[in-house]
């Protein structure tokens, strides 16, 4: 199985959604922020078996972005409403596929 981060995968969501509340009643405020790190270190796009490219929002509105240019985004960070890691997140089309992970 592999995971890839999606538009849900953010504080803003989570708090809209009720995730952010549930796990605070449940298991505590360290835990809300274990769960934001944790989406974080989620992969932005999967590469399976050299062939197929995965990414939960889709592909881009511009030609030419390469696999380096997606490599050297910088994901540790809460998802902005445009630019690169916009495309990747915030979109809902997926491409089905299975392996190497872009990191």
């Amino acid at each position: 199985m592999y995971l890839a981060r999606g538009n849900h995968e953010s504080k803003s969501m989570n708090k809209i959604y009720g995730f952010e509340g549930e796990v605070r009643s449940k298991l505590g405020e360290k835990f809300v922020e274990l769960f934001a790190e944790v989406f974080c270190w989620l992969p932005l796009a999967h590469v399976i078996n050299k062939k197929v490219f995965v990414v939960h929002g889709g592909l881009f509105s511009v030609d030419g972005v390469k696999l380096s240019d997606i490599r050297s985004i910088d994901r540790f960070c809460e998802p902005p409403e445009e630019g690169m890691i916009a495309f990747f997140i915030l979109f809902c089309l997926m491409i089905p596929a299975c392996f190497q992970l872009i990191s």
